[in-house]
């Protein structure tokens, strides 16, 4: 029989196949997919990525959801390696409020959502071996590389699931504190805010987390200023969906935040602001450059031109990025004496 054209569709998010087969595959069963003759491709944004779906028994377009948790497990890694370290004085600050919320809790239990490769979960079951948590991240990767971080220091109170903030696999009223640090930002807050709610216990404390305004957080201003240059100024960057990584969010204005909390329907909102030194690795802008800011941003633009997103080639976009990077950190003199 004639062989139809190669259809393309992606496997776990990541993993991008290609498919020659005769036109009745599209009968089979996802079960008979395994049998079928695969190989690696090279991929083309001009090309249509799609997956197969079970439910329909067909191949389906991919949704931006499932470009976004493509998206983050190619940033876990980098993230975990380079970033945790950088932000643990804000995991200690965060823990340490949670715990103070809940003195009066024998055996609480917590959920963080959006954990990552596991923060500021790791840390409060460091601090209270009695807590009982659930670090929850869409990311299969994070998944992985915080149950491999938890391991290594032999913790016992924490157990580590794949979540979708939107739409929490948990039953209502299951925690003692719900926690979500630098993660609300790349999903419908609302939706998962109102998510939150529900699975909190009555009255039990809901903290989020998130950057503060753009000129208030010294590496942020670079890295949107590569962003922005990458993609192709302002408005580019705004259209993009925010469960990308990509932009920054106006959560952290003032108000802003405590605001959309109180809509979801929380009682007794309050914000609090901290404050403090960052430490990030790398002896000059080009070094902090090539180790903790290109890797990811990299990962994210590959993914804009997977897309059709990005109005650059990808070697152009991130050439952009770079003299972009570069040139605003000089000028602000952020990160202290990085030259």
């Amino acid at each position: 029989q004639k062989l139809i054209p190669v259809i393309h569709f992606v496997m776990n998010h990541n993993k991008i196949t290609a498919l020659k087969a005769h036109a009745k595959v599209f009968a089979l069963q996802h079960k008979l997919a395994s049998r079928l003759q695969c190989r690696t491709l090279n991929y083309s944004a001009k090309e249509h990525p799609m997956m197969y779906s079970p439910k329909a028994q067909k191949f389906v377009p991919l949704e931006p959801k499932q470009w976004a948790f493509a998206c983050w497990n190619r940033i876990a890694p980098y993230y975990a390696k380079e970033w945790m370290p950088v932000l643990k004085p804000l995991h200690a600050v965060i823990a340490n409020q949670c715990l103070d919320e809940l003195k009066d809790e024998e055996y609480p239990s917590i959920l963080d959502i959006g954990s990552g490769a596991g923060e500021p979960a790791i840390t409060l079951a460091t601090y209270n071996g009695k807590v009982e948590i659930v670090s929850a991240d869409a990311a299969a990767t994070n998944v992985r590389l915080g149950q491999m971080r938890a391991g290594s220091v032999g913790l016992s109170n924490i157990l580590f699931q794949h979540a979708d903030s939107e739409e929490l696999q948990f039953d209502s009223e299951s925690f003692d504190l719900v926690v979500c640090s630098l993660s609300i930002m790349y999903c419908n807050h609302k939706l998962a805010i109102k998510e939150f709610s529900r699975v909190a216990k009555q009255g039990a404390p809901v903290v989020i987390v998130v950057p503060g305004p753009l000129d208030q957080v010294d590496h942020l201003q670079p890295a949107h200023a590569a962003l922005v240059s990458a993609c192709g100024g302002e408005e580019a960057v705004a259209r993009l969906d925010p469960a990308l990584g990509l932009g920054h969010s106006t959560l952290g204005h003032p108000g802003a935040l405590a605001d959309a909390m109180a809509a979801a329907g929380l009682a007794r909102v309050r914000s609090e602001g901290w404050s403090g030194a960052l430490e990030v690795p790398g002896r000059s802008w080009a070094d902090v450059w090539a180790r903790v800011i290109r890797p990811p941003l990299h990962a994210r633009l590959s993914v804009l031109h997977e897309m059709g997103s990005l109005a650059l080639s990808l070697d152009d976009a991130c050439a952009a990025a770079e003299s972009a990077y570069l040139a605003t950190a000089r000028g602000g003199g952020f990160l202290g004496d990085a030259g």
